[in-house]
């Protein structure tokens, strides 16, 4: 029985291999061509931003998480903490292309001479802290299988120590909006 659960176990990570190695080298190709023939310059910034090989993660992540339970002869709790970390991979996969998107706007918007005048990287690199932050509480919960409210009762101790850590981010973030604010620039 050890040994079923455990093959069962590759077989699943094998299925989920195949299907990341198919959606990376023929659907995110096959997309990055289209890319390449139109006329827009957002979709070549979310293909240079790696937006479609971060997503292409999404599927063999899900296989992991539907066939976990299908193992046969793998206990319910190795089969459950399979369920658990593919989770956690697709939040962290979530926020990875949600981060990815960001810089390709960023870049977007600073290539557009109307637009690049004004800097918004230190808007959109606290937004992408927020977002991991967010995504590191989850994270967390999901693996320990506890609520996020238990990680978010430390959080203001934990507080101080991100203000001295993203002290400069912080500090450049404020300027910004002052400056932005009173129209110095």
């Amino acid at each position: 029985p050890f040994w079923g659960g455990v093959f069962g176990v590759l077989a699943l990570f094998g299925v989920a291999g195949v299907c990341h190695l198919l959606l990376r080298h023929l659907v995110v190709r096959l997309v990055q061509k289209f890319v390449r023939r139109s006329d827009a310059r957002w979709d070549d910034a979310l293909v240079q931003a790696g937006v479609f090989r971060r997503a292409s993660l999404a599927i063999p992540i899900l296989v992991v998480f539907q066939g976990a339970p299908l193992v046969p002869a793998l206990p319910s709790d190795v089969s459950e903490f399979l369920r658990r970390l593919a989770l956690a991979a697709f939040i962290a996969m979530i926020v990875a292309v949600a981060s990815a998107v960001l810089r390709a706007f960023g870049r977007l918007y600073a290539s557009d001479p109307s637009l690049g005048r004004r800097s918004i990287k230190s808007y959109i690199q606290i937004v992408e802290i927020g977002s991991m932050a967010t995504a590191a509480i989850l994270i967390l919960a999901v693996l320990m299988n506890r609520s996020p409210m238990v990680f978010l009762g430390g959080l203001g101790a934990m507080m101080a120590v991100l203000i001295l850590v993203f002290k400069d981010t912080i500090l450049g973030f404020v300027a910004s909006l002052q400056i932005a604010g009173n129209d110095m620039l």
